[in-house]
């Protein structure tokens, strides 16, 4: 028998006996039936939702792949809810992922973000207001227009000219390594 199958067998076993005993002390037979069937019922809608949390629970319908590519659907939608906390502030976790970029285009053009010595040369490629962003403190709230800003300014940055002449800007965003 089906998952479903056995649930309504099941109500209508107890539905009969519970119509059955009402009889028995005197209800009349409509009314007997009347809670004969809403037993019936009940069950029968228990057990179907049962049995389709059970088939859902495993997601065996699904398949098991997975979207592992950077910039996928998923990754947009959890970056978008990622950009806006409270207040108009951005989330840390989007924080975090600028942060991730920042490191890898400033490594290009052989700036370290984290070094201290090396402030001067990261400020004057990125700007005041998105070196400040990209080195907060870790847990500080950051205003949603000067991430905006610090987004800008690496797109701005390019990619380093291998002849030793000035950066090239790109018009577009380079994908960045995971």
């Amino acid at each position: 028998m089906s998952r479903v199958a056995v649930p309504l067998v099941v109500s209508a076993v107890v539905g009969l006996i519970v119509a059955g005993a009402a009889w028995a002390i005197g209800v009349t037979l409509v009314q007997s039936a009347v809670v004969g069937v809403c037993v019936v019922a009940v069950g029968a809608g228990r057990g179907i939702i049962e049995a389709q949390q059970a088939a859902s629970a495993g997601d065996h319908w699904r398949g098991n792949w997975t979207l592992t590519q950077g910039g996928s659907r998923r990754d947009v939608r959890q970056l978008g809810w990622r950009m806006r906390a409270d207040r108009g502030r951005v989330h840390g976790a989007a924080l975090q992922r600028l942060r991730r970029v920042a490191r890898s285009r400033l490594g290009r053009h052989g700036i370290d973000l984290d070094d201290p010595a090396q402030a001067a040369a990261a400020e004057a490629r990125l700007g005041t207001t998105a070196h400040r962003v990209l080195t907060a403190e870790h847990g500080r709230a950051v205003r949603y227009a000067a991430f905006v800003q610090a987004v800008d300014a690496l797109e701005r940055l390019g990619e380093p000219d291998r002849s030793g002449g000035p950066v090239a800007a790109t018009s577009h965003p380079i994908p960045e390594p995971r």
